[in-house]
């Protein structure tokens, strides 16, 4: 976008980011592989909680300058006899004006592999925003029904509930316009929240053969005048449990 409102149509662009993070999890016990690296952590106990700090400098063709902080706390809450929560809180800021390219897209799954942590009935790019919160909980219920339920609990199924919900916004300063040139033009379909957050609940049954998990997701937000999409589906994962 231009100053004077029109639009220039860019071809390439050059992208240079630093990171810092910085990763707190005070008494975790994990197995870690030869390379040293977080993804290849195998978390032996989930009982400590994560705490990580991340904050990325960029540039945008050498001009556009941009600074991004990420936080997020994971932890996993023991409730007895009645199984255990795992939750996570997430939040950001852009701190800057920058093209839609370095704000915050939720992410989503348009497969019906169940992924966590990522959306699966938001539309790819529907949402956008420079500050935003998330929530994502997943409770594990170990049988506390179904083990009452005669017959039933020969077959050693466990139920499975989850969360996940993202609320944020987008500034004036990163809506593209004659207000704030240099900014790339939105995809079609891409837009800021409203009033409330985006929300998804799942149900579902685990240990089904002992591995496999299935869940009925629906969309709880947004889906009122949603047409050529669905607000439910059925996902499927894999989930070893000891």
């Amino acid at each position: 976008m231009n100053s004077d409102g029109t639009a220039t149509r860019v071809r390439s662009f050059t992208n240079m980011e630093w990171g810092l993070k910085l990763r707190w999890a005070p008494g975790e016990r994990v197995y870690n592989s030869q390379t040293g690296k977080d993804n290849n952590l195998l978390k032996l106990s989930k009982n400590a909680p994560v705490l990580s700090l991340t904050h990325t400098l960029g540039f945008l063709d050498l001009k556009n300058i941009f600074n991004r902080t990420d936080f997020s706390v994971e932890k996993r809450f023991w409730l007895s006899a009645f199984g255990h929560i795992d939750a996570e809180v997430q939040a950001g800021i852009v701190w800057n004006a920058a093209p839609f390219t370095k704000l915050y897209v939720p992410s989503s799954n348009q497969s019906i592999f169940l992924t966590p942590n990522v959306f699966c009935l938001m539309k790819p790019m529907e949402f956008i925003m420079d500050k935003y919160v998330g929530l994502y909980a997943t409770y594990y219920l170990k049988g506390w029904i179904f083990n009452r339920i005669p017959l039933w609990n020969k077959l050693n199924l466990r139920e499975v509930l989850s969360f996940s919900g993202v609320y944020g916004g987008l500034s004036a300063k990163n809506i593209p316009g004659p207000a704030s040139p240099g900014l790339y033009l939105l995809p079609d379909g891409c837009g800021p929240l409203g009033k409330m957050p985006y929300m998804e609940i799942t149900a579902g049954i685990e240990n089904i053969f002992e591995v496999l998990r299935i869940d009925y997701v629906r969309r709880l937000t947004y889906a009122k005048d949603l047409k050529g999409w669905a607000k439910n589906g059925i996902r499927i994962s894999m989930r070893i449990s000891f």
